[in-house]
């Protein structure tokens, strides 16, 4: 059977003698989810690990960790864990509020958010991050799809499946190089395999925003590996370049989608402060991008065979089919996860400039080296082209040299006299007469 019909085959079992399986709300790459019916009366959702994935080790430990980590902090915009626990043939599944409402991608469909309802979410979501960003907690995956938009317009956040946390020891290991997450929503170091911090996450706020706002990502492509060359080495678009935005809003969104991490909000709690000014109408205060450290070039395309290793990334995972209208919250899967957090403290103003006046300063030096170099080159050519003018003058007036010449003596020979056999025509040929007189036939006296 297909996942599909294993996920149907389950309905109307009973798990662990509690929670009865009442409906199934989707189906998704590596878990099904249900609505069921805790013995007591109360309507739980419960996220199932499919059958296959349930005997891989690594897999069970990434699905059994959204549980710990949702427990590590608690916030009203977090789902709430209520148990974690193991079917009778073995497959691991998380008991969770049951959540009604839809996902904010299907929100989104449905109609586009006004720039204040994408204020007042992007709020509620910076908050829920702030509070895990303080417990250590990277989520790493934010985008449309693991946002829920409850009937009264709040928001929560979901899957904290692939959420990398500091200090665990239940926390994942994985491969070097490998990535998590949903290509799109990711920066650029997150799918490179590297360390990621805070700034991920604000990232994925950016991208979700741009999304709302526009209706695209900020990186469109034909393709998945087109998609991923984008994401490591073209900059995000200035989102007023997509679509007419508020200049407030368009800052916020700009400064969280910064290719350079060190120009993006240094956390959650640092974007939700302009992001709560906007909301007020008044002016951001912290939107305005830090310069890239000096030195720092943009980014340019680069061939795919580039130094950074590319490792082949999953499809995000298949959106649940939804058989009941309202939806339930799914919290979904991804591939291995990346390593530890490190803290990077953003670059300040001040020093930038301060850098950029001592380059500046620097460069004057090379600058008057360069020009008088050139004046020196100039002079030279001019002393070498009058000297040439001077040699070739000099050598058309001076007399050639007499050169000494030996006269041999002239000896006076008699005239030749013509011998008794000489003929007329010879005769004339050796003295011929001059032009106008007449030819004579007669002969020479002797």
């Amino acid at each position: 059977m297909d996942e599909d019909e294993v996920a149907s085959s389950r309905l109307g079992k009973v798990l662990r003698e509690k929670w009865t399986l009442e409906r199934l709300v989707g189906v998704g790459g590596m878990a099904a989810v249900y609505v069921a019916r805790h013995k007591i009366g109360r309507l739980d959702a419960i996220k199932i690990l499919h059958p296959e994935y349930a005997r891989s080790d690594s897999v069970r430990a990434r699905f059994e960790q959204e549980a710990h980590v949702l427990n590590k902090f608690k916030h009203p915009g977090a789902v709430e864990v209520r148990d974690l626990e193991t079917t009778e043939d073995g497959a691991p599944f998380i008991v969770m509020e049951l959540l009604e409402g839809k996902s904010l991608a299907t929100a989104i469909r449905e109609k586009a958010p006004t720039p204040e309802e994408t204020l007042r979410m992007a709020d509620e979501v910076l908050d829920v991050l702030a509070a895990a960003h303080a417990q250590g907690i990277i989520h790493r995956d934010i985008k449309p799809d693991n946002l829920f938009v409850l009937p009264n317009g709040s928001i929560k956040v979901l899957d904290f499946g692939i959420a990398q946390l500091r200090g665990d020891e239940r926390q994942l290991k994985t491969k070097t190089g490998t990535t998590l997450g949903t290509v799109a929503y990711m920066p650029s170091e997150q799918l490179k395999g590297i360390d990621i911090d805070a700034r991920a996450d604000v990232y994925g706020v950016g991208a979700t925003m741009f999304r709302m706002l526009t209706g695209k990502t900020p990186h469109d492509a034909s393709s998945d590996v087109e998609l991923m060359m984008k994401v490591l080495t073209d900059p995000a678009p200035r989102i007023a370049s997509v679509a007419a935005v508020r200049e407030d809003v368009a800052k916020i969104v700009d400064r969280a989608l910064a290719f350079d991490r060190d120009a993006r909000y240094p956390d959650a709690r640092a974007m939700q402060t302009d992001v709560r000014a906007a909301r007020g109408a008044k002016d951001v205060p912290m939107a305005a991008p830090i310069a890239p450290p000096p030195g720092s070039e943009m980014p340019t395309r680069t061939p795919l065979n580039m130094s950074v290793p590319v490792v082949p990334i999953s499809s995000p995972a298949i959106a649940p089919t939804m058989h009941a209208a309202p939806e339930s919250a799914l919290l979904r899967e991804s591939v291995p996860q990346s390593r530890a957090v490190t803290s990077v403290v953003p670059v300040s103003e001040p020093k930038i400039e301060e850098e950029k006046k001592k380059n500046e300063i620097a460069g004057i030096p090379i600058l008057w080296l360069i020009i008088g170099g050139a004046v020196t080159a100039l002079g030279l050519v001019g002393v070498l082209a009058m000297v040439a003018i001077a040699l070739l003058g000099h050598k058309d007036t001076t007399p050639a040299p007499a050169t000494a010449t030996t006269t041999a003596p002239t000896i006076a020979y008699p005239p030749p006299q013509p011998t008794p056999t000489q003929t007329e025509d010879e005769d004339r040929e050796e003295h011929p007469r001059p032009p106008g007189k007449g030819h004579g036939h007669g002969k020479h006296k002797p």
